[in-house]
């Protein structure tokens, strides 16, 4: 005699928790590709964890669906993920679907339904892929499209619909994120539909149009990021990408002006990091005294010497931050740090003076190497999981026909 599936069956509560645990495990993937402490060996080992979460879910997926549905009320992307892939793994669509439609084009939760896609094995997510993309709601095919960036399959067709669509261009999320699949994917066949872009008059779609010019090899474009470098609100993307590919020494004078400026300290401080130039360790000595920039400038210290503070035992307890929160600061966001150790400033500083010769002022760095083709690539493969993005863009621009890789895809 088979038992009813509702919230009364003797096993609900366990498929709740396994639901529970598996959008944990989920939520903490997309986070350990920003952290020092994990490597591509770790985020395999934390996939496979993930992995047996969701094949304990998938043995009762009835009951497992049930416990999703509770639990969307929250809107919680890893509970978004684990509820698609029981919606995927059990030929779904409408479930699937429906998911989408409860999004609401909120791009956290549409991400995670991509990602979600993206889990499936190519035979089983191709169709889904092949299916969104016929929709004409600009959601499925925002969805699409991430699933086709985190597969690293090139829909070109697909793209040049929505680039030469006047609906589909009207939708800025789409026409954004379909403009930066041009770029990540190398679509030089595309290039000429960038023209039409760089002239919108939406600064987002201005920005895309850039960024993928300059990942399509047209690098000179590079100095046009500067109105999201030097903005108010720090602009990560067009950081990271004006600091990879603009000349050393305009790269170089733009840092000069973000030091004179007030809340730029997240955009100097991550410019630095891309730069990779020990040049600067001296100015990073003096944030790691300023209790909120110091587990940050610490980071980017490690990332260019390759020097584990933690493993030197170059680290502080945690400081009194009581009276560093005033009005004149920019705030932080230390959900990103927060794993972070407070490097002693002193002991750094001392170990940089005697170590610091071994590098040379003006040279580009990651952990200790001068960049190379190579030394990227072994970053990519085996490095710092935080690494890893920068290793991809930095391999990207050096090749104008070498596709992005993602950071976010699945390894395992």
């Amino acid at each position: 005699m088979s038992l009813a599936v509702s919230a009364e069956h003797p096993f609900y509560s366990m498929y709740e928790r396994y639901v529970d645990d598996a959008a944990f495990l989920w939520l903490l993937r997309q986070l350990a590709q920003k952290q020092p402490h994990y490597d591509v060996p770790a985020l395999v080992e934390l996939e496979q964890r993930l992995n047996r979460q969701i094949e304990a879910i998938l043995s009762d997926a009835e009951l497992a669906w049930l416990a999703c549905e509770a639990l969307l009320e929250h809107r919680d992307a890893g509970e978004f993920f684990v509820a698609a892939v029981v919606a995927l793994r059990t030929a779904g669509e409408e479930r699937f679907d429906a998911l989408i439609e409860l999004a609401g084009g909120d791009e956290t939760l549409e991400f995670a339904l991509a990602s979600a896609c993206a889990w499936l094995h190519q035979a089983l997510a191709k169709p889904v892929v092949e299916r969104l993309f016929k929709r004409p709601e600009a959601g499925f095919r925002r969805i699409a499209l991430h699933v086709c960036r985190l597969k690293s399959w090139s829909p070109l067709a697909a793209l040049n619909a929505v680039l030469t669509d006047a609906d589909a261009r009207a939708d800025d999320k789409l026409y954004c994120l379909a403009l930066r699949c041009v770029g990540e994917f190398k679509a030089q066949a595309l290039k000429a539909l960038l023209l039409v872009a760089l002239q919108d008059e939406r600064n987002a779609v201005q920005f895309e149009a850039i960024a993928a010019s300059i990942l399509l090899g047209q690098y000179s474009l590079a100095e046009k990021l500067r109105p999201w470098v030097f903005a108010e609100q720090y602009h990560e993307r067009a950081v990271n990408l004006a600091f990879c590919s603009l000349p050393a020494e305009l790269a170089r004078q733009w840092v000069a002006e973000l030091a004179k400026m007030d809340n730029c300290q997240s955009a100097l401080i991550q410019a630095i990091a891309c730069l990779g130039d020990p040049q600067a360790v001296p100015w990073l000595l003096a944030q790691m005294r300023d209790a909120l920039w110091s587990r940050r400038s610490g980071l980017v210290f490690s990332s260019i010497t390759g020097i584990d503070l933690e493993q030197h035992e170059l680290v502080n307890d945690i400081p009194d931050l009581d009276d560093s929160f005033g009005d004149e600061h920019q705030p932080l966001q230390f959900d990103d740090d927060e794993s972070l150790p407070f490097p002693d400033a002193d002991k750094v500083a001392a170990l940089w003076q005697k170590y610091g010769r071994n590098f040379v002022s003006g040279k580009r760095y990651m952990v200790g190497r001068q960049l190379s083709s190579e030394s990227l690539q072994q970053l990519w493969q085996q490095g710092p999981a935080y690494l890893r993005a920068r290793a991809a863009l930095l391999l990207a621009l050096q090749n104008p026909s070498q596709p992005l890789l993602n950071a976010c895809a699945p390894i395992a």
